[in-house]
């Protein structure tokens, strides 16, 4: 079994938005902001075209695994350093 991580995302992610609102990224922040001014955007090609306003509708998909294959998956993910929701 992997071991734990030092940190949850949760965690992780909570610090950094208090970084932000405390100001202390403000500097970082200017730093990025002057190296990438007058940069045009990068347009990546998608896969199909996308709307121009967001819905947020989607769609689900309930599946169940059996245990071989699970087990399988988890080999898989874990050769790999991989979470088995990654693999997936």
């Amino acid at each position: 079994a992997q071991a734990p991580l030092p940190l949850e995302y949760q965690a992780y992610a909570r610090a950094q938005r208090e970084r932000f609102a405390s100001g202390a990224m403000d500097g970082r922040l200017r730093w990025w902001e002057k190296s990438l001014a007058g940069l045009e955007a990068l347009e990546l090609p998608a896969d199909r075209p996308r709307p121009t306003r967001r819905s947020g509708d989607g769609a689900s998909l309930e599946f169940t695994l059996d245990a071989h294959l699970t087990a399988r998956l988890r080999g898989i993910a874990e050769g790999a350093g991989a979470t088995l929701f990654m693999t997936l």
